[in-house]
C-alpha cells in the first residue's frame, strides 16, 4: 500500500498546507483527497509537488 506520510511530514516542516497545494500550486481538490487517503497518484502529478517542496536536489 502507498503511504504518503513522508510527504505530510515534509509539508509540515516547510509549513505548506493542503490549501497551498490547491490554491497556489494548482493541485485539484480530488488529487489532494487521494493523497490524504493514501490512494494512487501518478508520478506525473507528484513530481511538481516535490519540486515545489524542494525535495529534489
Amino acid at each position: 500500500m502507498i503511504q504518503y506520510s513522508p510527504l505530510w511530514k515534509t509539508m509540515s516542516d516547510k509549513r505548506v498546507t493542503t490549501y497551498t497545494l490547491r490554491e497556489k500550486h494548482g493541485m485539484s481538490h480530488p488529487t489532494v483527497q487521494r493523497l490524504q487517503r493514501n490512494m494512487h497518484v501518478s508520478t506525473f502529478t507528484l513530481a511538481p509537488v516535490c519540486e515545489k517542496l524542494s525535495v529534489f536536489s
